[in-house]
C-alpha cells in the first residue's frame, strides 16, 4: 500500500498527459481530433489511468488549472463505467506499461490489484479538495466505483472497506472542504446504490447506514447553512431505507426536524418538508402521533415565499391523500376535516398564476398565434406527472371547495377564475357527488369559451376550461338529454378548434379526443361538421397544433369506426390530410404522429383506404428500407419510423384485408419484414409481428412459400421476458396455425411445444396477456395438430393442468373456442392424462363460475373447472356451443366409465373428493 501511496508518473509522461486534457477542453483546438484519437488508443493503458488519478489528486491549482484536473476525473469515471470489470474483478489490463516512465527511486504499479487501489485512494484524496468543481468531480468517481462494485455482486466491505471509514473521519474533521467533499460521496452514493447497500448479505451495508443516523443528524445544527441542507438531504435519502438505527430513534429524528422548521435557509426548509414527506411514505406510523403538528407545519410551508418550498409543501397533500385516499383502509381523521376550510384557500392560491409567469404569457402571446410558425422550443415534448385520482371523496372535500370555487368564480380576478376552473378539472373523479352543481356549472363553462375577447385577452383560461370540459364528457354522456349537453359542448370544442390561439387550439383538440373516447357513435349526427372544422385546422395549424390534431381524428376514426367510411365523409377531410401526407419530409418527426393517425384511418375506412393505399404503402416499404440500411451501416437512425411504418402496414393489412395482395405482389415486403422481425430492438420486433399476423390474416397463401425462414424466427421470439415482443409472436403463431394447416406446422410442433409448454407452467411469474395468448397459441396448434401435440415431450399432466388454469382466463368467444377444441382433441389422443396425478401444486388458478378451481387439483379436476369456465350467470347455465358442448360430454363421460372400471373405485366415490359446487355444476349439466 505504501507503494501504491507514493506512486507517481515521470515528468514526461505528466507532461503529454496535461497537454492532451487541455487540448480536450476546447473543442475548437485545431489538434482536438488528434486528441481524441489518442485519448481512445490509451483507454485501457495503465499509465494513462494511473496519471489521471495522479492530476485529478496529486496536483495542485498551481501545477495544473482546476478544469484540466476536474476532466481528469471525468475520464477515469468513464473508463470505470466502460471497462467495469478491470475495477471488480481481476481482470487483466496492458497493466506492464504502467512501469514505464516512472521517476527513479518510485516502484512502479503493475499488479491490477495496485492500480485499482491507487484510483481509489486518489478519489478519496480529491474529495476533500479545495476545490469544489474537483470535489463533486471525485464523488462521482467514488459513487461510479461503488454503484459498479455492488451491482457487480461484489461486497463494499470486501473491496472497498476503507470507503466509509474516510468519508466518516473527513465528516469529523475541522475542514470544512473535507465536511463537504465527504457529504458530497455519501449524498451521490445513498442515491445511487443506497438500496444495494442495505441488501448487501455481509452486514457491511447496513451497518454503514446505522452509523450514518446520528452523524448525519448531528449536523442539522452545523452553522454552515450549505451543510444543514446536505445533512438533511442525506437523511432524507436514508428514510427508505430504513436503517435500525432511524426506527429506534425516530421520535429524536423528528424532533431535530422539527428544529429546522423555521431555519433561515430555504434550501434547509426545503429539505425538511421533503424529509416529512417521504417519512410519511415510509413510515407513516412514527407521524401519526403527530399529525397535527405536521399539518400545521405543511401548510405554513405551501405559504412560503420561496417557490421551491412551497412545492415541496404542497407534495405532502398529495401523498397524505393517497394514504387516507387510495388505500382504502384508513379513515379520514376528523383534525382533517376540520383543517380543509384552511387548507383549500391555500391550495387554490397556490394554483394561481405568479406575476412573472403572466408577463412570460404576455410577452409570448404573439408567438403562439397560429399564424406565426412554430419555434424549435414548441416542438419539444411535455411531459406530465399523472398522480392518478386519489382523494377522500366527495363527502370529504367537496362541502368544503365548491362554496370557495363558486365565490371566487363570481367575485375573482380573471387568474383567480382560471385556478378554480382548473381545480373544479382536478376534482372530476368527484363527480358523482356534483350532479346539481355540475348543472349550473357547465353553462358557466360554456360561457367562458363564448367570450372570445376574454379568451384573447386571457389565452390561458380558454385553455384550461377545455380542459376541464373534456374531464366531465362521461358526467355530459350521462345525462338523460344529453343532446342539451353534447351539442353545444361540441360546438364550442369546435369553435375553440380555431381560436388563433396555438395552445387553446391544442387544448380544444385534446378535450375532444376526451370526449371521442367517451361518446363513440353517439358522435355520429355531428360528424360531418367535426370533419369540416378538422379540414380546416388542418389548412391553418402550426406543427405543435398538427400533432395534437392528428391524434383527435385518429381517436374519432376509433371510436366511429367503419362508419367513416362514407363517401361524404372522407371528401371532408382526406384531401387536406393527404395534402399534409405529401408535405412532409421522410426525415421529419411530425410524420410518425400522422403515421399513427393514418394508422387509425386505414382500420376504420377499410376498403375506402384503397384509394391512398398503394402510395401509404410505398412509403412505408421505403421508411423500413431507409432504417434497416442505416443500422446495418451503423449509421445513427430513428427505430421509432421503423415501429410506426409496421404499424401503419398493420393497420391497412386489417382494413383492406385481401385486397392488401395486389401491393405485396411487387413489392420486397416479405424480406424487410424478415429483417424486422430479426431487429435488435423489441419496439420494432413487437410491431413486426403484429403485421404478421394481420398479413396471414388477410392473405396467408403469401406466408407459405415463406415459413421454413419465418418460422424459426417467430421460435426464438417466445421468450417470455420481453412481453410485447412474445405476445405478438405467439398471437401471429395461433393466426398462422389456424391458415396454413398440418402439412405445413407439423414439422414444427416439436420446436414450438418446447418453447410454449415451459411458459404454460410458469404462468404465475408471466403477464396475464401473455398467459392467455400462449393458451390460445397451445389450443389451435392442438386443434390443429392434435397426435404432434400430444406426442411432444413434456406434454403431461403437469401441463395440461397448468393450461386448463390458463383456459379460464380468455376472453374472446371466438378465440377461446379453438383453444377449448384443441385441448378436446389433444385429450382424444391422450386421454389417460386426465386420471393422472399431478405434481404441480404451485399454480394459482383462475376464477371460474360457479367457484374457483383449488390450488393442486388433478388434472380432471382443472379441466372440469375450466369446463366450468363456460357458465354464463345472467343465463344461469354454460353458454358453450354445441359441438364443443359434445366434446366435453364425450370426454366426461370416458372419465366416468374408467373411474367406474378402476378397482375398488367407484364414480361416487371419486366425485365425493371433488369440490362439492363443481360436483353440482357437472351433475346439473353434464349429467354426471
Amino acid at each position: 500500500m505504501a507503494e501504491t501511496e507514493q506512486w507517481r508518473p515521470a515528468q514526461e509522461a505528466f507532461s503529454q498527459t496535461i497537454n492532451l486534457l487541455s487540448v480536450l477542453r476546447d473543442p475548437t483546438n485545431s489538434q482536438y481530433a488528434e486528441a481524441q484519437r489518442h485519448l481512445e488508443t490509451h483507454q485501457g493503458d495503465a499509465q494513462f489511468l494511473l496519471c489521471l488519478a495522479y492530476v485529478l489528486a496529486g496536483t495542485t491549482r498551481e501545477q495544473v488549472p482546476d478544469h484540466v484536473r476536474q476532466l481528469a476525473g471525468l475520464l477515469l469515471k468513464n473508463y470505470v463505467l466502460r471497462h467495469t470489470k478491470e475495477f471488480v474483478q481481476d481482470t487483466e489490463m496492458s497493466a506492464s506499461t504502467a512501469s514505464a516512465g516512472v521517476p527513479s527511486g518510485v516502484a512502479p504499479i503493475t499488479a491490477i490489484a495496485q492500480i485499482r487501489a491507487y484510483v481509489k485512494l486518489q478519489a478519496l484524496v480529491a474529495a476533500r479538495d479545495a476545490n469544489k468543481s474537483v470535489r463533486n468531480t471525485a464523488g462521482i468517481l467514488i459513487t461510479t466505483l461503488a454503484t459498479h462494485t455492488l451491482r457487480a455482486g461484489v461486497p463494499l466491505g470486501v473491496a472497498w472497506p476503507e470507503l466509509f471509514p474516510a468519508l466518516l473521519a473527513m465528516l469529523g474533521s475541522e475542514q470544512a472542504p473535507a465536511i463537504e467533499g465527504a457529504f458530497s460521496s455519501l449524498v451521490k452514493i445513498l442515491e445511487d446504490c443506497g438500496q444495494e447497500l442495505r441488501a448487501d448479505t455481509s452486514g457491511y451495508g447496513p451497518e454503514v447506514l446505522n452509523q450514518l443516523v446520528p452523524i448525519l443528524s448531528s449536523f442539522f445544527r452545523a452553522e454552515v447553512p450549505g451543510i444543514r441542507a446536505t445533512a438533511v438531504r442525506a437523511m432524507n435519502l436514508l428514510v427508505p431505507l430504513k436503517p435500525a438505527q432511524l426506527l429506534v430513534h425516530m421520535d429524536a429524528f423528528i424532533q431535530a426536524l422539527a428544529g429546522l422548521q423555521d431555519d433561515p435557509s430555504p434550501r434547509v426548509r426545503q429539505g425538511v418538508c421533503q424529509t416529512l414527506v417521504a417519512l410519511f411514505r415510509e413510515a407513516s406510523d412514527h407521524l401519526l402521533s403527530r399529525l397535527g403538528e405536521v399539518m400545521e407545519f405543511m401548510l405554513a410551508k405551501s405559504q412560503d415565499q420561496d417557490e421551491d418550498v412551497a412545492r415541496e409543501a404542497c407534495e405532502f397533500w398529495s401523498v397524505f391523500c393517497h394514504y387516507y385516499g387510495n388505500e382504502g383502509q384508513q379513515q379520514v381523521p376528523e383534525a382533517l376535516r376540520a383543517f380543509l376550510p384552511r387548507l383549500v384557500p391555500v391550495l387554490l392560491a397556490g394554483m394561481v398564476f405568479a406575476q412573472a409567469d403572466r408577463d412570460a404569457m404576455e410577452a409570448d402571446k404573439a408567438s403562439m398565434l397560429d399564424s406565426v410558425p412554430d419555434r424549435a422550443e414548441d416542438l419539444r415534448p411535455v411531459h406530465y406527472q399523472s398522480r392518478g385520482d386519489r382523494g377522500f371523496g366527495a363527502d370529504v372535500l367537496l362541502p368544503t371547495l365548491l362554496p370557495y370555487l363558486y365565490a371566487k368564480l363570481q367575485q375573482g380576478s380573471v387568474w383567480e377564475r382560471e385556478a378554480c376552473i382548473l381545480a373544479l378539472g382536478a376534482v372530476a373523479s368527484c363527480m358523482e357527488g356534483m350532479g346539481e352543481q355540475l348543472l349550473q356549472l357547465f353553462p358557466f363553462l360554456l360561457q367562458q369559451l363564448d367570450d372570445k375577447a376574454g379568451m384573447a385577452t386571457n389565452p390561458q383560461l380558454g385553455c384550461t376550461v377545455a380542459w376541464t370540459l373534456g374531464r366531465y364528457a362521461g358526467w355530459i354522456l350521462e345525462q338523460h338529454n344529453d343532446s342539451g349537453f353534447l351539442a353545444p359542448l361540441v360546438e364550442r370544442l369546435l369553435g375553440a378548434m380555431l381560436d388563433p390561439h396555438k395552445k387553446v387550439q391544442q387544448a380544444a383538440c385534446s378535450a375532444l379526443a376526451s370526449l371521442e373516447e367517451d361518446a363513440g357513435l353517439r358522435l355520429l349526427p355531428y360528424l360531418s361538421h367535426l370533419l369540416g372544422f378538422m379540414s380546416q385546422a388542418l389548412g391553418r395549424y402550426q406543427t405543435r397544433s398538427l400533432i395534437v390534431l392528428f391524434d383527435t381524428l385518429g381517436t374519432l376514426a376509433d371510436a366511429v369506426k367503419h362508419e367513416l367510411a362514407a363517401p361524404e365523409y372522407t371528401a371532408l377531410f382526406m384531401p387536406a390530410l393527404w395534402a399534409k401526407w405529401a408535405a412532409v419530409a421522410d426525415s421529419d418527426r411530425v410524420l410518425l404522429y400522422l403515421m399513427e393517425c393514418m394508422t387509425s384511418l386505414a382500420v376504420a375506412l377499410g376498403p375506402a383506404f384503397q384509394p391512398w393505399a398503394s402510395e401509404a404503402f410505398a412509403r412505408c416499404l421505403r421508411l423500413l428500407q431507409q432504417v434497416l440500411a442505416a443500422d446495418s451501416s451503423g449509421q445513427a437512425c430513428d427505430k421509432e419510423f421503423a415501429v410506426c411504418a409496421l404499424d401503419l402496414l398493420t393497420g391497412m393489412a386489417e382494413g383492406l384485408g385481401s385486397s392488401l395482395e395486389s401491393l405485396l405482389l411487387d413489392s420486397n415486403l416479405m424480406g424487410v419484414l424478415f429483417a424486422c422481425m430479426q431487429d435488435a430492438s423489441e419496439d420494432v420486433r413487437q410491431s413486426a409481428f403484429a403485421l404478421l399476423g394481420d398479413l396471414v390474416k388477410a392473405c396467408h397463401l403469401h406466408l407459405v412459400p415463406v415459413l421454413p425462414t419465418y418460422l424459426p424466427v417467430l421460435v426464438n421470439n417466445l421468450d417470455p421476458r420481453a412481453v410485447s415482443v412474445c405476445n405478438n409472436a405467439s398471437w401471429a403463431l395461433g393466426e398462422l396455425t389456424v391458415r396454413v394447416g398440418p402439412e405445413h406446422m407439423t414439422p414444427h410442433v416439436p420446436g414450438v411445444m418446447a418453447r410454449l409448454i415451459p411458459m404454460a407452467r410458469q404462468r404465475n411469474e408471466m403477464h396475464p396477456h401473455l398467459v392467455e395468448n400462449t393458451a390460445i397459441t397451445i389450443g389451435r396448434l392442438a386443434k390443429i395438430c392434435p397426435n404432434a401435440v400430444a406426442t411432444a415431450p413434456g406434454v403431461g399432466a403437469d401441463f395440461v393442468l397448468a393450461w386448463c388454469l390458463s383456459l379460464q382466463e380468455i376472453k374472446h368467444r371466438g378465440e377461446k373456442e379453438h383453444a377449448f377444441e384443441g385441448l378436446c382433441l389433444l385429450l382424444q389422443q391422450k386421454p389417460s392424462i386426465l386420471l393422472q396425478p399431478s405434481q404441480n401444486s404451485t399454480a394459482t388458478p383462475a376464477a371460474s363460475p360457479p367457484s374457483v378451481a383449488p390450488t393442486g387439483a388433478d388434472t380432471f379436476e382443472a379441466f372440469a373447472w375450466a369446463v366450468a369456465s363456460w357458465y354464463d350467470a345472467d343465463q344461469g347455465r354454460p353458454d358453450v356451443p354445441a359441438g364443443l358442448q359434445h366434446m366435453f360430454q364425450v370426454i366426461f363421460n370416458y372419465v366416468r366409465e374408467t373411474v367406474n372400471n378402476m378397482p375398488a373405485q367407484d364414480w361416487n366415490e371419486y366425485l365425493s373428493s371433488l369440490d362439492p359446487q363443481l360436483v353440482s355444476y357437472l351433475v346439473s349439466f353434464y349429467e354426471m
